[in-house]
């Protein structure tokens, strides 16, 4: 079976920020989280985690501290998305980045009987945030700050964007090409 799913970032509305991936039901949840951080250009150096409604959910899976295993959250690597996903409609929220706490939107839009080897990217909107910018407060004030050169912290923002002179840092860009290219990377057998 193959599950198409549209991601989209909670918060953020102008532009929204969102994917649409097309993925076999027999990965883990796991090879998910890999797959939505290639598709959104997120690092993947943070805890993450899936759950029925945010953080602190009944039903949350993730990354399981060493330290204290007993923290409540099911093993990410040991279940299958299928077990979880059923039907078209259904939602999830997957929680990346503890600290700044991005919420993604997961809806399970169509499942088919196809068989894929490979995951893709076939659509998206926006740019993603930059790591580490916040959260969803902190990236608006971002865009404030990078829109004004008057303000006192242009020059450090433009910087800590790796901007380089004249160039601008659009939030309405998106290359489903190469975020195709790094969706793809993901092994999924």
């Amino acid at each position: 079976m193959t599950f198409q799913f549209k991601i989209q970032i909670r918060g953020i509305k102008k532009p929204p920020v969102w994917r649409r991936i097309v993925v076999p039901d027999n990965i883990t949840f796991l090879k998910f989280h890999y797959i939505i951080i290639a598709a959104f250009g997120w690092s993947g150096g943070h805890l993450f985690s899936f759950s029925e409604r945010g953080l602190g959910s009944d039903l949350e899976i993730g990354y399981i501290d060493k330290i204290n295993p007993e923290a409540g959250i099911s093993d990410a690597s040991k279940i299958l998305i299928k077990k979880i996903f059923k039907n078209a409609g259904q939602k999830f929220i997957y929680t990346y980045d503890f600290g700044d706490d991005w919420n993604h939107i997961i809806t399970l839009e169509k499942v088919t009987t196809d068989k894929i080897t490979k995951t893709e990217c076939i659509g998206g909107k926006g740019q993603c945030p930059p790591e580490d910018c916040g959260g969803v407060w902190g990236f608006e004030e971002l865009l404030e700050v990078i829109k004004d050169a008057d303000n006192p912290q242009y020059e450090e923002m433009r910087e800590w964007l790796g901007l380089e002179e004249g160039e601008i840092w659009d939030p309405n860009d998106f290359d489903l090409e190469s975020t195709n290219d790094m969706v793809e990377n993901i092994k999924v057998v």
